[in-house]
């Protein structure tokens, strides 16, 4: 058995009860009571010593805190009241340890995609709707005998190509095993009947995830003149392009994407105004706004243009600031020579021809 003496000689490893320390201490300093630990044989020992012999009503109050911060391997701590000065201790008691019970992990809840591969149908009625909300469309998901049924509304009537490449793009990234048929119908969100329906074989699903365009018929308007030049008024056969079909604003858009863009000269065009020749600075970006807003709307020949008149009228006008600039130098350095400013030396003279009016001592004159 360890006594009073050995506690002291041997304190006991901070890692171990260092909180425990800390807290009976902050108990008992107000009664003048010093604490101090040590961990021998399986036991914790531990020791309190103050002016008088602390009274043995104290282990009430700190056997809470010994249960919730004593090291897990031990079982029983003991506990020694000593006067200082003296090396036995006045009194001792066991206390039987409680088990620190383990920290509880919860488990982290199912993600959604998780619980669409289990085949969770509200799950993946949440996914798919996630995919398609920025078509403004609405999916209700149902399983029936065994197959996914699919029902999309909006305002307008589902793109059949576009909503279908959505979904399976979504179920083959899910990789959700599917057995049967999927069902996928699309509709206007007043009607009562499916506009279109689309039954999609398990083995379609990879097939289906790239979504290609049709190429829709175009008519190309250009006129050229029998030496091969393009005649006055003659339209661009690369940029005049008429789209008809059921796919004309994707056809446009893919049309849009392959032209290089005019350029807007919106930097040159808001120098001019701001240091050179502003009317035709105001020109150029009003030409230059233009540009960017024909873009937008997909009209390059406009665009191209207003960017012509925005270029010659920045660079125009940048020249007109700048022989401008220099004229105005080129006068006022003229003026200054001419006499119209008068010199320092013209001014000297003047002052030695009269200096009676000017009332000037004639020492400094001299």
């Amino acid at each position: 058995m360890m006594n009073a003496k050995q506690i002291k000689d041997n304190p006991a490893p901070d890692a171990d009860v260092k909180p425990l320390t800390a807290a009976l201490s902050r108990l008992l300093a107000p009664q003048g009571i010093t604490v101090k630990i040590n961990c021998r044989q399986n036991c914790l020992h531990i020791l309190l010593e103050s002016d008088e012999v602390p009274p043995a009503t104290s282990l009430s109050l700190i056997s809470p805190e010994i249960n919730r911060l004593h090291p897990p391997t031990l079982r029983v701590a003991k506990i020694y009241g000593r006067q200082k000065g003296q090396t036995a201790p006045a009194w001792s008691q066991v206390l039987p340890l409680t088990p620190t019970p383990p920290a509880k992990v919860s488990p982290q809840p199912p993600s959604l995609q998780q619980l669409a591969r289990q085949g969770d149908v509200t799950a993946i009625n949440t996914l798919i709707n996630r995919a398609l909300a920025h078509k403004q469309t609405v999916a209700e998901v149902k399983l029936q005998e065994n197959s996914l049924a699919i029902n999309l509304k909006s305002d307008t009537a589902p793109d059949e190509k576009i909503a279908v490449t959505l979904i399976c793009r979504e179920l083959v990234q899910l990789k959700i095993t599917v057995t049967a048929p999927i069902n996928i119908t699309g509709q206007k969100t007043d009607d009562t009947e499916p506009t279109w329906s689309r039954a999609i074989a398990p083995t379609e699903l990879a097939a289906l995830t790239k979504l290609e365009l049709p190429q829709p018929p175009a008519t190309v308007t250009a006129s050229k003149s029998t030496q091969g030049k393009k005649r006055k008024g003659a339209k661009n056969p690369e940029t005049d392009i008429t789209l008809t079909g059921e796919n004309a604003e994707a056809a446009a858009m893919m049309v849009m994407m392959t032209q290089p863009r005019p350029r807007s000269y919106l930097i040159l065009s808001i120098l001019v105004a701001a240091f050179g020749f502003q009317p035709l600075g105001f020109l150029a970006v009003q030409q230059s706004w233009t540009v960017i807003q024909k873009c937008r709307e997909g009209n390059y020949s406009a665009a191209r243009a207003a960017s012509m008149v925005a270029k010659f009228s920045g660079i125009l006008g940048g020249i007109v600031g700048v022989i401008f600039y220099i004229s105005t130098y080129q006068v006022m350095h003229a003026r200054a020579h001419n006499g119209k400013t008068p010199s320092i030396e013209s001014t000297f003279k003047q002052i030695q021809q009269a200096p009676e009016n000017l009332n000037i001592p004639s020492e400094l004159l001299k």
